[in-house]
């Protein structure tokens, strides 16, 4: 089932990101413009990512302490060996990013560490990380975590709502794996007959 209150807070997020396309296009060439409103928009991306990572990383593992993203990343990476590979197209402008493809073991993504927990701690001095790229990287971060949380939990019609209805993010399907919810109808990564069986189940 479909976490409501997290995916209403997400689509909030992202139309406060759409809405700065009024004043700066979301083309490269715009990647390092900074605004108090690109560091509210990471700001709360990144804590609600946070939370989400948690709760995937809690489930896989249900003892022992969790600190940090640091712990975040040998559970996820052994339940989505590809997730680090994942992207995500921003809709009308050909950009592609991999928000997670720079995540260590040791240390969170470029994003992460040099942008978020910077501007959490260090606001007036790293003031100047509050980019675009950043704020587009750090919501689309916090898209493709709510996909893995959600992976195996929906029917198709969550799915498909998952997949289309964002404003700015479009999921794209990795080759390899099949298991991830970056999938619809007519799709080679269709899961028609699974939901059937669960629809089945229900009855």
């Amino acid at each position: 089932m479909l976490r409501r209150e997290l995916w209403s807070y997400f689509k909030a997020i992202e139309s406060d990101l759409s809405m700065c396309q009024r004043y700066v296009e979301f083309v490269p060439e715009n990647f390092s413009a900074y605004s108090t409103e690109f560091a509210k928009i990471i700001l709360l991306a990144g804590s609600e990512t946070d939370s989400v990572m948690r709760e995937i990383t809690r489930a896989a593992k249900p003892t022992g302490r969790i600190q940090g993203i640091k712990d975040y990343e040998p559970e996820i990476s052994k339940l989505f060996p590809y997730f680090k590979e994942m992207q995500v197209q921003v809709k009308g402008t050909g950009i592609v990013l991999a928000p997670w493809q720079d995540w260590l073991e040791t240390q969170g993504p470029d994003w992460w560490r040099n942008c978020y927990n910077k501007l959490k701690h260090q606001r007036a001095k790293s003031f100047s990380s509050a980019t675009l790229k950043n704020a587009l990287l750090a919501v689309g971060g916090l898209y493709l975590a709510l996909l893995h949380l959600h992976h195996n939990q929906l029917r198709l019609a969550e799915r498909e709502e998952m997949a289309k209805t964002p404003i700015l993010f479009s999921p794209m399907n990795h080759p390899k794996d099949t298991r991830y919810i970056f999938a619809f109808a007519g799709s080679p990564f269709d899961f028609t007959e699974r939901d059937a069986e669960l629809k089945g189940d229900s009855a």
